[in-house]
Parts: C-alpha cells; structure tokens; sequence
C-alpha cells in the first residue's frame, strides 16, 4: 500500500530480473502469448507477472511512471489520455494511461536507458474480466503485461518493480473455485477408474490374457510407435473391460494414466457422451495445478462449454490448456488415455461424433495422448475401423475375439476360482474334477462373461455350489451348431431365470407372473429410483416382495445397498452385471418362451400403478404433486412417464381410464386457463392444469400432466363428462 494506491501482483523477489523483459509489440498486434503453466518455472517467453491467478486491483486515479533510474521525475504537462477500457470478443483489454500523481509515485525503475524518454509510459493489460467496484478499477487475469509503445524500444534486460505490495492470489480464488465447481457438477464421477459405482469391477487374473495384456502396454509405453490410437473390438463377454480395467490400473502405478472414461448403459450418468469431456478434464487437472487454473479459466470465460459438441468441448477444455504447458511439464504429463464400452453409448451418432472429435482434436502432436478405446464391433467403430473408413490409416486395431484364443486363460481361472470357493466353504478338495471345467470351458466358447456368471452362480450363499455346478453342468447345449456364439450364455441365463422362477412361485402366493415383475422393475430401474421398496410400491406388490424376486439372480443383476444414497440416485438400485444379460432380454429369439414385449411391460406398470394411486389417501396424493423430492412424488412421475409413452402408441384400457378419472377428482385437476378469463383467446392456449393444493388453494401442477390429459380426455368425456369440462381449456370447448 502506497499513498493510498494498492496493488495486488505476485511478487517478483524469486523471479531474476534478467526474465522480466517487457514486450515490444504494438496494442493492436498483440495475442496471446505461450504463457508458462508452471508459476515458478522461468517463463519460455518474456512475463512479468507469470501467475496464471493474478488478480491486479488498481485504484481509479492510480498514476504509475516509468523512467530511467537517473532521471529526475517526470513533470506534470507529460501526460496521457484517462484511463480506457477495450473489449474484443471474451477477451478484455484495458489501457491504462496514467498521468501526474496526486499521490506519491509508484516507480517502475530499468537499468539506464539513455534514449528513453522521461515521460509517463501507458501501460496495457490483457484481461479476461475488467470492472469496477468501489472506486477500484479490478483486472482479472490469467496474466499481466505491460506493453510498452512501440517508440520506446529499450536493449536492457528487465525491469524493477519498486514500492508494490505484492499478494499472491493462489487458486482458492473465488472465480476459479466456482468454475472448478461447476467442471465438477459436469463430471460422471461414476465413470472412473476407482469409483464407488463400479465396485469390484471385472479384471483379469494376474497369469491370464498376458499375451494380449503385454502387447496393448508395450504399445502405450512406446511413444515412437506410429498410431496414437488403439482401438480394441470384441463380442460381448470376450473380455474387453477386464482388460481395460487391469491395463489402466497397470499405468496407474506406472504414473502414466492420464484419464478414463468406463461407459455403461444401464448408468444414465455414463450411457451417453454428455460428461464424457468434462470427465476427462477433470482427472487431467488433477494431475498438474497450472493446467487445473487453466482448465478452470476455460470455463469461466464461458459456463456453456459444456452444451457446445464434443470437439468444441475437446478443444477448448483440453487440448488447449495441455498445448499451453511448458515443454518439461508436456514431455512428464501422464498420457494414457482410456474409453471403454463405446457401444454402451445409446446413441449410435454421438458414438460416431465423438470418435471424428478424437480423431481431428486428439491424434496430433498438440496433445500428448495416447488413446486406449474398447467396444463391441458395432456399426459406428465397424465403419470407422473398415477399409475406407477415418480411423482405419491411423488407427491401431486389435481383434480381441479373432487374434487371442482365450480358452487357457478361462480354464486357469475356473480352476482358481473353484478352488478358492471350496475353501472358504468347506467342500473338498475334488468337489470338481478338471473333465467338469473342461465341459464349463467348451460351453463358454473363449467369452469370460460365461465363465464369470458361472462363478457368480456357484459362490450364492443361497445354493450349495455342489448342487449347482450339477445344474449348470446339465445347462450345457449338446449342439450349438446354427444357433449363434451366444447359444451358451443364452441358454445359462434362461436357466437361471427359471430356476428363479420355481424358487419364487414355491414361497409367494400372489402368484403374479415372476417374469412381468422382474421386466416391471428393470423398466423402473431405468429411472433413478431412491429404494427397491419403491419399486414394490409402484407395482402394488406387498412390502419385500423384491427380496423374493432377485435373491436367486444375484449372479445377473446387482442391488445396491440402500443405504448408498448417492450412488442410486445418480444410476438407480438395479444394475446388470454385464450388457450381455440385458441384451438377451430384449430379444425374443435369444429369450423364447420368457421374452415380454416391451408394451406389454408398460401397460402392467401403468395398471399396477393406478391401483397404488387409488389406494392413496388424499394428502399422500397432495404431498406427492407439491414435493418433488419426495419418494411418492418419483411413484407419481414413473406412472406418468409410462402410461404417457404408452397411450401415444395405442388406445388406454378402460381400467387406465378409470385410474385417471379416480386421480384427477381425488387431486381436484382442472384447468389453468379457467383463471385466465380476461386474457384474450388467442393467447388462451392449453396452458396447462391446476391441482388443490394443502392450503385449498389451486397450484400449477407439471406441464406433463396437461400433455396426458390431452391424449385422456376423448375417454374420460365418455365416462366423465363433468371432469372432462373442468379439464378442457375454454377455447376448446364445445
């Protein structure tokens, strides 16, 4: 603080003044320069304030010279305009022309300049934000420069900064702070390496798919090898995440993981590519400060980053900031970088995006990546991989189910496993014999899916492992010939399925189809549901009654423990253990006898859940419209969702009919634009419903609710012409 004047800058003492050379280029030259991502590295180009989080306050009227160290004050009549402020783009900057001081100089002081004129110097700043807030001019910026006039070209080396209060802003400043925050609330952390979510995700044994293991990180370790992307198909079950899982976890340690990123389609946090950048930048920034401060300044320039497309996203919140790091810290900055499960994106176009994304941002000399990318041949990476196709010159593509044969490493981990589970059971030690493994082995047909749910299977505490290695030994096809690669799995899951299915209906006497309520809840679990005895109430099916359900198909599906709030609601309670076994139910000639269409799904949901809603009293039902955090209010939503999709596809059953008829009088529904009488008929569209509220006022219920009354109310006129008044909007009626 100097006569009143304060100025926040990093300080200088550890820079030597040699480095500080101020730029001679003209304002209207200028552009971004290479500036250091290391605050205490010597800047490759000439910064005097290379602090990527400087904050620089200056008080309006602040007057700051410049001369020669000899020569005597400037006088007042030298002088330059008042201070101006100039913005191009997203980018701010500010000319400072200061003049006479009413306060005691603040001296910026060179070594001799003889040609120098003693004059006050203008001095500009490159900004990203400049405002001012009580009487203070604030510039915000990555970084600082004063530039001097082109007519003022100086040979000396560096220049002093003398009378300055220096204060060091580190990154707990606020702007940054919450740009980093918001990255994160953009992030799937579902989607990492080690995350919650993915507990006890498959790897491979330590002495198995070593071939395939040792080929894939001698290609990530040789940074000389011609293609930077590795592309890694296989069928389902052939191994793939295992190997992705196992391999990162091996770069890990070697301090060379740069990112990943595990998709999943039963996860509606990672079954689409909305997080994937983001999520990738996020573990990138944690690997190095400077590249964190830049990655956050990315997104406070602009908070919509994350709507723009994937190469927009690629290039302004990754490859940028990476391509600005000093050449030691680019050269050491881990650079493995792993996708897994691309067909388990939903939308086969953004699958395609993003792979055009990565080859055109990624797969350059601008970013040090090498990139580590498994999917089931499906047509996007098909077309990209095929003769002709953009990948195919220039990327590395590994054929996991045609160039390895996985049968050794099956065998050897059957034999391991059982092994363990005879131990910590008890059995002995010949409860299999090597001719059983052989039979699990053929039928498993080199997919590690087969071999891992048969594990799974056999080591449910519910079931002796003896009796069950029996069962699924007699689960084998005799002849697989025409009957696709999948015969096996199919046939594995069918069983267990039925073996389920016997279980349930000897202990439950509701005697409700055990497949539609399996299909019932996997179509709930599609939605973030916070409990499975929420998924019992939607079906009215009596408390518990999941537990009879899924206790024998453990081995297929996963229930999350109930009280791991944050992780069911971001994917919901019921995960499936592999895509595979949803997959098999959805298609009839893989399923026979047990497939359920998907219609016939929906309309169970939505019957069972108007007989929930007709057992509601009328403050549940209040409660759940006012309350949307409420586990009833989600009830509310599914029913609605489903009963919505279903009806625009075919006409309501008469018992929906009735359902709805019962929900609208108990909630009092009419609506909206009744109270809108004075408005004129042109703007009185279908606005929307209303609802008796607690108080016994009316409240604007989701615009959702008028779209179902709009495909409803034809059937509820015939049956209710009273409340179909009270719901049509005035300009509609007859």
């Amino acid at each position: 603080m100097l006569g009143g004047t304060k100025i926040e800058a990093k300080s200088l003492d550890s820079q030597p003044t040699e480095s500080l050379v101020p730029y001679h280029v003209p304002p209207a030259s200028l552009s971004a320069p290479n500036i250091p991502a290391d605050p205490n590295s010597r800047p490759t180009q000439t910064h005097p304030f290379p602090n990527p989080s400087l904050t620089t306050i200056l008080h309006l009227g602040t007057h700051i010279h410049f001369h020669p160290a000899h020569s005597a004050p400037p006088t007042p009549e030298r002088r330059y305009g008042e201070p101006q402020i100039h913005t191009t783009g997203a980018e701010a900057w500010a000319e400072q022309s200061l003049h006479t001081p009413r306060t005691p100089p603040i001296q910026l002081s060179a070594n001799p300049i003889a040609q120098l004129p003693t004059r006050t110097i203008p001095i500009l700043f490159r900004l990203r934000a400049a405002v001012v807030h009580d009487s203070k001019l604030i510039l915000q910026s990555p970084i600082v420069h004063p530039i001097f006039p082109s007519g003022s070209s100086t040979t000396q080396q560096g220049f002093k900064l003398n009378n300055f209060e220096y204060h060091n802003h580190n990154y707990s400043d606020r702007a940054e702070a919450n740009s980093w925050k918001l990255l994160i609330e953009n992030t799937a952390s579902n989607a990492l390496l080690n995350s919650d979510a993915r507990h006890d995700p498959p790897r491979c044994d330590e002495d198995t798919r070593t071939e395939v293991t040792n080929e894939i990180l001698a290609w990530v370790q040789d940074r000389t090898a011609p293609h930077r992307l590795l592309c890694m198909t296989g069928a389902a079950g052939a191994g793939k995440s295992a190997l992705q899982q196992t391999i990162a976890e091996r770069c890990t340690r070697l301090g060379i993981m740069a990112s990943c990123f595990f998709f999943s389609a039963t996860d509606g946090t990672r079954n689409n590519v909305t997080m994937l950048v983001p999520t990738i930048a996020y573990q990138l920034g944690l690997k190095n400060l400077a590249l964190r401060r830049s990655i956050a300044a990315t997104v406070e320039d602009d908070p919509l980053i994350f709507r723009q497309n994937l190469r927009a996203q690629l290039e302004r919140l990754i490859v940028g900031p990476v391509s600005q790091l000093p050449p030691s810290d680019f050269a050491s900055f881990p650079y493995a970088l792993f996708i897994d499960g691309l067909d388990e994106c939903l939308d086969e176009r953004r699958q395609r995006e993003l792979l055009v994304a990565i080859q055109a941002s990624l797969l350059n000399d601008r970013t040090p990546f090498r990139i580590f990318i498994a999917s089931r041949p499906e047509l996007p990476i098909f077309e990209a991989l095929r003769p002709g196709g953009h990948l195919y010159k220039v990327a590395y593509h590994l054929r996991l189910s045609d160039d390895y044969d996985a049968t050794g490493d099956i065998r050897r981990t059957l034999q391991r496993r059982l092994t363990e589970l005879g131990e910590r059971r008890g059995l002995s030690p010949d409860w299999f014999s090597e001719a059983e493994i052989e039979v699990i082995v053929a039928a498993a047909s080199g997919q590690y899916v087969y071999a891992a749910t048969a594990i799974r299977y056999l080591s449910d505490s519910r079931g002796s492992p003896v009796d069950r290695l029996r069962h699924i030994l007699s689960w084998v096809p005799g002849n697989q010939k025409g009957k696709g690669t999948l015969a096996s799995l199919d046939l594995l899951y069918t069983n267990i399925l039925i073996r389920a299915k016997e279980a349930y209906e000897a202990a439950d006497s509701d005697q409700t189809d055990f497949m539609m309520i399996l299909r019932g809840y996997l179509h709930i679990g599609g939605y973030v549901v916070p409990k499975m005895q929420e998924f019992d109430r939607i079906l009215d099916l009596e408390e518990g009654t999941h537990d009879l359900i899924l206790c024998d198909l453990r081995s297929l599906i996963t229930v999350k423990d109930e009280s791991d709030v944050r992780g069911i609601r971001t994917s919901g309670a019921l995960t499936f253990y592999h895509k595979s076994f949803k997959d098999f139910l959805g298609a009839k000639v893989r399923c026979g006898d047990i497939y359920i269409p998907e219609e016939t799904i929906a309309m169970f949901i939505c019957l069972r859940g108007h007989r929930m809603l007709s057992k509601w009293d009328k403050l549940t039902l209040i409660t759940a419209l006012e309350d949307s955090s409420t586990d009833a209010n989600t009830c509310l939503v599914i029913v609605r969702g489903t009963m919505r999709r279903l009806i625009e596809t075919q006409p309501p059953p008469e018992e929906m009919v009735n359902g709805f008829i019962l929900f609208a009088n108990n909630a009092g529904l009419e609506d909206f634009t009744d109270d809108l009488a004075e408005v004129p008929s042109e703007d009185n569209e279908d606005i929307g419903l209303t609802f008796v509220n607690s108080s016994g006022g009316k409240t604007r219920i989701d615009s959702e609710w008028g779209l179902l009354r709009d495909h409803l109310l034809p059937y509820v006129k015939a049956k209710d012409p009273q409340l179909a008044a009270r719901l049509t909007p005035p300009n509609k009626r007859v």
